[in-house]
């Protein structure tokens, strides 16, 4: 079955190994809660969560659409709040080449393209990913690739870390009695180097100069760490990830391989305690990608993140990702409905039911919890297990990012005329701290 999906890196026409969950119709749901998962057994129990209460659709909870922009086109793939203004990366994939694109906004309505330094490699397409902001300097990373194939099966990735959103996708689990060969699930980008431009001011940027380390990978996600920058990636074709580190944003220094790292793909990367966990997928002729977890204490040696809740191989996705003071939150779905991990250390995990509106889509650290874009409505929570509606915008929000003055939102501008990829987007701002 085919699919439209917006991707980050790639965006195609997807054949699903599974089906996502159609639309419903707006949750009406002003405080679903699930019991607190008690960390400790591989596979805990999961209790379903208790029957919502109504709440009025019409409620934006302070939130209100600011803008309809096809500025951005269809490919922004990361946004965050930068010294005095909005920046948002993405891709132009209006020609055979995709070239990467930013743009800034002082109020989040007029969005200005931004210039980009000169793109390594006239005949390869490019892309930025994921944004890091460290006091006056914003790094983006990204790929570029003479690989790409604009039939490619599944996104890349949909990844970023940092100050963004901390969002990957990362596609569909087995359904049936047979196996979905791997070769349906993932795209053809076989190779890619790493791509990264920074910027003081985030309206002009500067490419980073070709260098060897920055070459056969491409760069998917991107945190700061210890006064420095951490960066992770891979590409399909060699099943296995990449890590780099770097003290300016400029100067990367490739880490060593592992068998970790050969285990599969790392698509993004945040920091939590005094750990870093990383999330990508592998790929096995029965799952397609299957989602995997890295942890590593210093971002140089790596270790696999033992299946937390015993699931894995049931899972649909890893959805989102985020920080905040308690930890990490990495959601996802079991055969028995979408779920979410908490851990404050990347090595204990607990497991909570989460409402089926927030099976895909953003999450970011936000007012010392989590705020989560659902399929047609904005979430909140305290830590990851009580979610409450705190906007009912009937919107499927793409992006989030906080700022000093509030919080941003972006989604696909609903076009019914626009055909399988979106023609622009929606531009909501709400309460700063989500509210």
């Amino acid at each position: 079955m085919l699919r439209a999906v917006r991707a980050i890196g790639v965006a195609v026409i997807v054949m699903a190994c599974t089906a996502l969950p159609s639309a419903s119709p707006p949750p009406s749901a002003s405080d679903v809660t699930a019991s607190p998962a008690t960390p400790g057994p591989a596979s805990p129990a999961i209790t379903p969560a208790t029957s919502p209460t109504p709440v009025p659709t019409a409620d934006l909870g302070g939130w209100r659409k600011v803008a309809t922009t096809d500025v951005m086109g269809n490919g922004p793939t990361d946004v965050a709040w930068f010294k005095d203004r909005w920046v948002a990366i993405g891709v132009d994939r209006s020609t055979k080449r995709w070239r990467p694109l930013a743009w800034s906004s002082t109020d989040g309505v007029a969005w200005t393209a931004s210039r980009l330094g000169a793109i390594p490699g006239r005949a390869v397409s490019s892309d930025l990913v994921s944004l890091a902001v460290r006091g006056d300097l914003l790094v983006a990373v990204g790929w570029s690739s003479s690989e790409l194939s604009q039939s490619a099966s599944v996104d890349l990735a949909r990844s970023a870390g940092g100050s963004g959103p901390g969002h990957v996708t990362t596609a569909l689990a087995r359904e049936g009695p047979h196996p979905i060969p791997a070769a349906a699930c993932f795209p053809t980008l076989r190779s890619a180097d790493a791509l990264v431009m920074t910027s003081t001011d985030g309206v002009v940027w500067t490419t980073v100069p070709e260098r060897p380390s920055l070459k056969g990978q491409p760069m998917l996600g991107v945190a700061v760490r210890d006064g420095g920058f951490i960066a992770v990636g891979g590409a399909d074709g060699t099943r296995r990830s990449a890590t780099w580190t770097s003290p300016d944003g400029v100067a990367w220094t490739r880490g060593p391989d592992s068998p970790a790292l050969q285990a599969g793909v790392m698509q993004g990367v945040l920091p939590i305690g005094d750990a870093l966990v990383a999330w990508g997928f592998f790929i096995d002729p029965d799952v397609c990608p299957a989602p995997m977890l890295w942890r590593s204490v210093d971002g140089s040696e790596w270790s696999l993140v033992s299946d937390p809740v015993g699931t894995q191989s049931l899972w649909r996705s890893i959805s989102t990702a985020a920080t905040a003071t308690m930890g990490l939150t990495v959601v996802g779905t079991t055969a028995g409905g979408p779920l979410d991990l908490t851990t404050a250390d990347g090595t204990t995990w607990s497991q909570h039911v989460l409402p089926d509106d927030l099976t895909y889509g953003p999450i970011i650290a936000s007012g010392g919890g989590f705020l989560a874009g659902g399929a047609q409505s904005l979430w909140r929570s305290p830590d990851g297990d009580k979610w409450a509606v705190v906007s009912t915008p009937q919107v499927q929000f793409q992006l989030l990012a906080t700022g000093p003055g509030g919080t941003i939102a972006i989604g696909d501008a609903t076009d019914p005329g626009s055909g399988p990829f979106v023609s622009g987007n929606d531009v909501w701002l709400g309460p700063a701290g989500g509210p």
